[in-house]
């Protein structure tokens, strides 16, 4: 027979998580009356993007909450 749920041991879930860095080039176009609505309008809503380069430039991982990387810096003093 099994423990009911409340009283049984919950599971530390942990997942690793990364940093991912990129460049990103784009070329929007916007639709207005006249150069200063224009401006706006990017700021406020955004444009069609026409063409977008990305890079990916760096990646970090990050610490993902598990002992062990810890564990084995110990061992080795």
């Amino acid at each position: 027979m099994t423990e009911p749920q409340s009283t049984q041991k919950k599971k530390k879930e942990t997942s690793s998580t990364s940093c991912f860095t990129y460049e990103v080039t784009m070329i929007v176009q916007v639709l207005a009356e006249d150069r200063e609505r224009a401006d706006a309008k990017l700021d406020q809503e955004g444009g069609y993007v026409s063409r977008r380069d990305v890079v990916l430039k760096d990646v970090a991982y990050l610490y993902d909450g598990s002992d062990k990387d810890a564990k084995k810096s110990k061992s080795q003093e």
